[in-house]
C-alpha cells in the first residue's frame, strides 16, 4: 500500500529529476525555455509490442511482395507462350 502512495518529499524528488532531464535535454538540443518539452518514457512491454508488431508488418509486406512477383511471373510466362496463351483464353470464354 505504501509503495502506491508518495510523500510528498518522494514526489519533489521525481519532480526535481525530470525537471533535470528536462534541462539536460533543452542545453542538449539547444531549446529556448519557452517550449515544453514531452519526455515520452515506454515500459519494456511497450517496446516488446511495438517491435512484434514492427516484424509481423515486415513478414506481410514479404509475403505480399511475394505473392505479387509470383502471380505476375506466372501472368507473364502464360502472355509469352502461344499455346498456354491460347488455353487460357478459352479457358476464360468458358468461364464468361
Amino acid at each position: 500500500m505504501k509503495a502506491n502512495k508518495k510523500g510528498f518529499y518522494e514526489r519533489y524528488k521525481h519532480e526535481q529529476k525530470a525537471k533535470e532531464k528536462e534541462q539536460k535535454i533543452k542545453e542538449k538540443y539547444n531549446i529556448s525555455d519557452e517550449k515544453t518539452i514531452v519526455i515520452e518514457q515506454k515500459t519494456k512491454i511497450d517496446k516488446a509490442l511495438s517491435n512484434l508488431f514492427k516484424f509481423i508488418m515486415i513478414i506481410l509486406k514479404i509475403i505480399i511482395y511475394m505473392g505479387i512477383f509470383i502471380l505476375s511471373s506466372i501472368g507473364a510466362t502464360i502472355l509469352m507462350n502461344e499455346a498456354l496463351r491460347t488455353t487460357f483464353f478459352e479457358l476464360l470464354n468458358t468461364i464468361m
